[in-house]
């Protein structure tokens, strides 16, 4: 009767990492409720035991630090034990289920699968440079941009050009305010100036 209890984990591993997940489920549901049925069916159990699973899976889900997957862990445990009644054949099922749990995501992991969460579940738009998003304003159009110092630069102060003003370091020596200043370079969010002619 365990085969069935694992052919159920089998197939609820194998839905966490396809796209059909449903059917997986759907399956694994099959497997445990025959499971749960022999010899004769304790729809009180099963319904504690699918409770527990449902909470194992949403540990993936919903960080919370273990809790939710612990309580999970619990109450699939004891449908188990009321199931058997032998705590020692409870925890080696538990032992067959890790093993196989386990065996069944390394290979999926070393087969290049990933976890198929749900899009709700997931942001996977990426926030990068080539799609337009940067974390700090786009200062390059500056660079080779003349404008006067506003106050003295020993080495950071500010500078203005075209009517704003930025904070800027030079890299020359001192450029008292007033001083003309050119942009040299823009690095992120830093502006470098030097002296202007």
């Amino acid at each position: 009767m365990v085969i069935l209890l694992l052919l159920g984990v089998v197939l609820l591993i194998t839905g966490l990492f396809s796209k059909y997940q449903i059917i997986y489920a759907a399956g694994a549901l099959v497997a445990f409720g025959v499971y749960f049925a022999l010899p004769d069916f304790n729809y009180m159990l099963y319904l504690l035991f699918i409770l527990g699973v449902i909470l194992l899976l949403l540990e993936l889900y919903i960080p919370s630090v273990g809790t939710i997957g612990t309580l999970g862990l619990l109450l699939a445990t004891i449908a188990l034990y009321m199931k058997n009644g032998d705590i020692l054949d409870v925890l080696l099922t538990l032992v067959y289920i890790v093993l196989v749990s386990g065996t069944l995501i390394v290979f999926f992991a070393k087969s290049g699968k990933t976890l198929k969460i749900g899009p709700d579940f997931v942001l996977e738009a990426t926030l990068n440079k080539e799609k337009g998003f940067s974390a700090h304003s786009d200062l390059s159009e500056l660079v080779q941009m003349s404008g006067v110092a506003r106050t003295d630069l020993r080495p950071v102060g500010r500078a203005e050009f075209g009517q704003k003003i930025y904070d800027v370091i030079s890299t020359d020596d001192l450029i008292t305010s007033g001083c003309s200043v050119i942009v040299e370079r823009v690095e992120g969010s830093t502006i470098y100036v030097k002296k202007g002619v």
